[in-house]
């Protein structure tokens, strides 16, 4: 994903969840455009919540939760 399609909000906590210097240090960029959306999610997840797999979890309920609405 281009850089400059990724929200800032989750590109910053990406950046540094990977080690940058700051929300502004770049080094991790090219890193980063290779990651999935799921990817960056659990880097953003594991940022502000501490543990990747949280966003893991939280995916999955959400998918679960659509399949199960679309058999209503």
């Amino acid at each position: 994903m281009r850089i400059d399609k990724i929200p800032l909000n989750v590109l910053d906590a990406v950046r540094q969840r990977l080690g940058a210097e700051d929300e502004n240090d770049t080094e991790f960029d090219g890193r980063i455009e290779k990651m999935s959306p799921r990817e960056l999610m659990a880097k953003w997840s594991g940022w502000h919540l501490g543990d990747e797999d949280w966003a893991h979890e939280i995916i999955g309920t959400y998918e679960n939760l659509k399949k199960l609405e679309k058999e209503d």
